[in-house]
């Protein structure tokens, strides 16, 4: 099977301004769940929504572990946190879901590759 860019592989989310307080204790299992596929060693992507952060917030204490994303609260969900490096997309920032989009996202994402999304 040929390699897909990670830009072909997204899905659209929800705002995540609509859903930030929503059934926040279901969301925070889900992502302790999603974190705990992820092994020390590997290249994740991270995209956009409330249970994607609660599973960025389950990765801290992970070691040589890759995080590329393109929701701006991964970076404070991250930040400081030893073992893990954290890839920024950049791009213009999409206010109602705090992620990147447009050409410079896309340019970013051909040229990366994930072992999990």
């Amino acid at each position: 099977m040929a390699e897909r860019s990670l830009w072909s592989r997204l899905r659209p989310n929800c705002p995540f301004f609509n859903a930030k307080a929503s059934r926040r204790a279901k969301k925070q299992r889900i992502g302790q769940a999603a974190a705990a596929l992820v092994q020390d060693g590997e290249t994740v992507f991270l995209s956009s929504g409330t249970t994607v952060l609660e599973a960025a917030r389950a990765l801290r204490g992970r070691q040589n572990l890759t995080v590329i994303y393109e929701f701006s609260a991964v970076v404070n969900a991250l930040a400081g946190a030893e073992g893990i490096a954290v890839i920024c997309l950049g791009g213009m920032l999409r206010n109602s879901e705090l992620s990147f989009i447009g050409h410079i996202t896309e340019l970013a994402l051909a040229e990366l590759r994930a072992d999990k999304i």
